[in-house]
């Protein structure tokens, strides 16, 4: 049962544009909360929710630099997964 739990929780994350697009855009380099928020055209604090969300289904973690935090792509089978749904719907 908590399989069960667990896999919907990170299907039901991962039902969202915004978030896919994050993911999406993440696939090449860290980068920091402002430079998700941008092209998405959200604000910080919208990027920042879907980020620690995506960072509790294990998709991203993070890094800190000075004052800065990056984020990342932690679990590197993802990119399969982004690549059959971007050649399927995008």
């Amino acid at each position: 049962m908590q399989i069960k739990k667990q896999l919907f929780f990170i299907l039901k994350s991962l039902a969202h544009s915004m978030r896919l697009k994050l993911l999406m855009l993440r696939e090449s380099n860290r980068l920091t909360v402002g430079k998700l928020a941008d092209p998405c055209k959200v604000r910080n604090n919208v990027a920042s929710k879907y980020l620690r969300l995506m960072m509790r289904c294990g998709f991203f973690s993070f890094g800190k630099k000075g004052k800065k935090t990056f984020y990342q792509i932690s679990e590197p089978p993802i990119f399969f997964m982004l690549e059959c749904i971007k050649s399927r719907f995008v």
